[in-house]
């Protein structure tokens, strides 16, 4: 989950002019109980390069590598957890043991510095610098305002490969715990109906803060 502006509480949703999800763009689809049966149930096999665009304390990022084994797996982030007093509800000092973001990520993941690679800064310059087509999987869980959104996708799109894998955190369109709005479906409604991608999965999350696959073409 990212945090964001808390809105007044009569403030309309501010991108309501998206598509709406059809059959055709649900053919391929599975349901997943959550983001852990998802990722295995993309099938993918080890030894690809994968992607992490905001990688918060690097629970998701141990598991990404444990689970696929990628020839190379790169987080990005602009890693100032560290600046924040308090992060879900616990002392950052306490949450990184007195590091910083950064050193503290490399030091959760430092099994895996092989194929670690850490990228420092805004997205939209970190992954501007990567060849076209570089990736088989990105996973998208950075700066969920729409703006953010949709520049991450449309760096996204065009660095994975054909037949790769964008997955898009949080498909949600409040925070219903801060009362943050996000941006996530409007950005992946667009991609899906007017770039060719495909849903091929959805994986469910306790407080409904959802994981939505996508292929190109249902490839």
């Amino acid at each position: 989950m990212a945090f964001s502006r808390t809105p007044a509480p009569w403030q309309p949703y501010p991108h309501m002019d998206f598509p709406a999800l059809r059959a055709e763009h649900m053919r391929d689809a599975r349901l997943y109980a959550d983001r852990i049966d998802l990722i295995a149930g993309l099938g993918l096999a080890a030894g690809l390069t994968v992607g992490e665009i905001g990688v918060g304390l690097g629970d998701f990022s141990e598991h990404l590598l444990r689970t696929l084994q990628p020839k190379i797996f790169v987080g990005f982030d602009t890693f100032t957890l560290h600046q924040i007093p308090t992060l879900w509800g616990k002392p950052t000092t306490e949450l990184m043991s007195g590091r910083t973001h950064r050193a503290h990520y490399e030091s959760r993941l430092a099994a895996w510095n092989r194929q670690l690679v850490v990228e420092e800064g805004p997205s939209r310059t970190t992954l501007a610098r990567y060849d076209a087509a570089f990736f088989d999987l990105l996973y998208i869980d950075a700066d969920h305002r729409y703006e953010a959104v949709r520049r991450d996708a449309d760096l996204a799109r065009t660095r994975v490969r054909p037949d790769g894998v964008l997955v898009f955190n949080d498909y949600i369109m409040f925070d219903h715990l801060t009362g943050g709005v996000y941006g996530v479906v409007p950005v992946v409604n667009r991609l899906v109906v007017e770039d060719g991608w495909q849903v091929v999965g959805l994986a469910l999350q306790q407080h409904m803060f959802c994981d939505i696959a996508l292929r190109k073409g249902g490839a």
